[in-house]
């Protein structure tokens, strides 16, 4: 059964990726550090940045990559937490390598979030998670 807190993560990133910043930004801690992906540059390199404007740029541009999520799992353990979005139709095109989930892990104080990692595969997250 989800934790009161993964189903305010839930709710938060679910109505992030249909537009709604608000819900999700509420739960981040003013100086919030982000490490985004940049896909399309080859190789995934990781881009630090921090605050809150930085977070809703990073998440704007590389959370749903242009193309509509949906939150597919969170789960948290202590200061850690994992969200899981699924985006149909990435990596469908033919050749493409491009998985259609992508990892997130949260390093929570209390119940705000402190840090938000992408990761560049499920292996990744876990071992960031320490859900190991």
């Amino acid at each position: 059964m989800p934790t009161r807190s993964e189903i305010q993560l839930k709710e938060a990133f679910e109505a992030f990726t249909q537009g709604e910043a608000a819900p999700l930004l509420q739960l981040v801690k003013g100086d919030v550090q982000v490490t985004s992906l940049l896909p399309g540059l080859g190789e995934l390199e990781p881009r630090e940045c921090d605050g809150q404007g930085a977070l809703e740029h990073a998440l704007t541009a590389c959370l749903t990559g242009g193309l509509p999520s949906k939150v597919q799992d969170v789960a948290r353990r202590g200061d850690r937490a994992m969200v899981v979005l699924h985006t149909p139709g990435l990596g469908a095109a033919p050749a493409s390598d491009a998985n259609p989930l992508r990892f997130y892990i949260l390093t929570m104080q209390d119940d705000e979030i402190s840090s938000i990692r992408a990761c560049r595969s499920r292996e990744e997250a876990i071992v960031l998670a320490k859900f190991v």
